[in-house]
């Protein structure tokens, strides 16, 4: 091979191989936050539901210490976060779906 064939032929296989090299981090990438994301939907949730209770039981406090005879509004900003819980409570324990890892080509 002379000189002028080598070099279109190394430049070639060169950038062939950084586009080879750029694929394989990237699917590296994607599995490595495909194996994170469920650790982040639970910490997300956890604050989401610390800030939410810190939010009721801030509610219900105001209101019993500026009504405490008021039994129809005491009534009413116990039951009504009782109910709201009762509900995300029921979604959250009800499995709809499964977050099973992917594998290629379905065999082991």
């Amino acid at each position: 091979m002379n000189a002028s064939l080598v070099q279109p032929l190394v430049a070639i296989g060169a950038a062939l191989s950084v586009v080879v090299l750029w694929k394989v981090a990237a699917m590296k990438r994607r599995k490595r936050r495909e194996d994170e994301r469920p650790s982040a939907r639970l910490l997300s949730l956890f604050g989401r539901v610390v800030v939410t209770a810190l939010l009721i039981v801030g509610v219900q406090w105001a209101v019993l210490v500026a009504a405490p005879n008021n039994h129809g509004l005491l009534l009413g900003i116990l039951a009504v976060p009782a109910l709201f819980a009762a509900h995300a409570i029921t979604k959250a324990v009800t499995v709809t779906t499964a977050d099973a890892p992917r594998t290629r080509g379905g065999r082991r």
